[in-house]
C-alpha cells in the first residue's frame, strides 16, 4: 500500500469532487502488515470487496479478490527495471495507456468489468438496495473470467522444457484454464489454438496447414488484462517484435487448482462448489449504467 500523503493526492485526481471516496482511505500506515495487504482494516466484508491490482501475490488471503491489471509503465526506467523494453512505455507513446485505442484500453476494460460484478452483486436501482448483496465478488469475478476464453481448445508448443513432468501446473496452463479454455498435452482435431513459444514446431506447422491459431502466450496473458479474447493476429509467434516470454501469471481460479482448502479464505464456502475440471455456465451481467446516488467507496492504495 502506498503512502498516506500519495493516496491523498491520487484521491484528488481520481475523484476531485469527493463523491466517491469522501475522504475514505487506507494507506500503508493504516495495514497491520507491512509485507503483505490485506482487507482486515478495510469496512466491510470480504465477499462484497473487489481489489485492482497488479500483484495479486501479496494479497494471500484474498487473491480471488484480485481483478489483476498489468503493471503501469510510464518512464523508460520503469520498464527496464522489470527487464522490459525501455521502449516500451508510455511516455513514448505519449499517452498515458498502451495503444488499445480499439478498446479503449485497459482502464476501460477494468471498469466494465466493475460495472458488470457491480451490476451482479448490488444491481442497478433503489429497489435493489432494500434487499442488498446478492452474491459474492469473488464468484462473480471468476465466472466474469472463465468467459474470456469459453471455447478455445490449447495446446501448447515449446513452452516448457520437455523435462516438465506436470505441465497442468505451469502457469500459463492455469491461466488458460482459469480464463475458461481447455488446454491439451497432445494435438487433436478440435484444437483451436496452438501457443509456442517459438514457430518452426512440429506443431506449429501442423497449425498453419490446418489453419489453425498459432499465437504467443502473451495472447493468453493480455486477454485476461483486457477481460476479453483478443485478436490473434496481433500475437502471432512470427512477429519481428515477440522475445521470449516473461508472465505475471494470475492466481488460477478455484476450478483450475486442488488446493483450494489449502487457502486461508474468509468467507470461502461459495468457492467450494467449484471442483477441479469442473465447467461452469455464466452468461455475463448486462453493461448498465451504474447508480451512485448516496454511494461511498472505500480505496486502499
Amino acid at each position: 500500500m502506498g503512502h498516506k500523503l500519495y493516496a491523498a493526492e491520487m484521491a484528488k485526481l481520481l475523484d476531485p469532487t469527493r463523491k466517491l471516496f469522501n475522504g475514505h482511505i487506507i494507506s500503508q500506515q493504516d495495514s497491520s502488515s507491512d509485507a503483505k495487504k490485506d482487507l482486515d482494516i478495510v469496512l466491510g466484508e470480504p465477499s462484497e470487496v473487489c481489489i485492482v491490482d497488479d500483484s495479486p501475490n501479496v494479497w494471500t488471503k484474498h487473491q480471488y479478490n484480485v481483478l489483476q491489471v498489468g503493471r503501469y509503465h510510464f518512464f523508460p526506467s520503469s520498464t527496464k527495471q522489470f527487464g522490459l523494453d525501455p521502449g516500451d512505455c508510455c511516455l513514448n507513446y505519449g499517452k498515458d495507456e498502451a495503444l488499445e485505442e480499439d478498446r479503449g484500453g485497459q482502464l476501460a476494460a477494468v471498469f466494465r468489468t466493475l460495472q458488470a460484478t457491480h451490476v451482479a452483486i448490488f444491481g442497478t436501482g433503489k429497489e435493489n438496495a432494500e434487499v442488498g448483496v446478492q452474491g459474492d465478488v469473488r464468484e462473480q469475478l471468476h465466472l466474469l473470467r472463465s468467459e474470456i476464453l469459453r471455447g478455445v481448445k490449447i495446446v501448447f508448443s515449446r513452452i516448457w522444457p520437455e523435462s516438465e513432468r506436470n505441465p497442468p501446473l505451469h502457469p500459463i496452463w492455469k491461466m488458460a484454464e482459469s480464463a475458461g479454455a481447455i488446454c491439451c498435452l497432445s494435438i487433436s482435431e478440435d484444437i483451436t489454438h496452438v501457443v509456442a513459444g517459438g514457430s518452426g514446431t512440429q506443431k506449429v506447422k501442423w497449425a498453419l496447414k490446418h489453419k489453425k491459431h498459432v499465437v504467443t502466450p502473451e495472447w493468453i496473458e493480455r486477454s485476461l488484462q483486457m477481460w476479453t479474447r483478443l485478436d490473434e493476429k496481433e500475437f502471432d509467434v512470427k512477429r519481428p517484435t515477440y522475445q521470449q516470454w516473461k508472465g505475471n501469471p494470475l492466481p488460477p481460479a478455484p476450478s483450475a487448482r486442488g488446493d483450494i482448502d489449502e487457502i486461508d479464505l474468509q468467507h470461502a464456502d461459495p468457492l467450494k462448489r467449484y471442483q477441479p475440471g469442473q465447467r461452469q455456465e455464466c452468461a455475463p451481467a448486462p453493461l448498465k449504467s451504474v447508480q451512485e446516488e448516496d454511494e461511498v467507496i472505500d480505496i486502499a492504495i
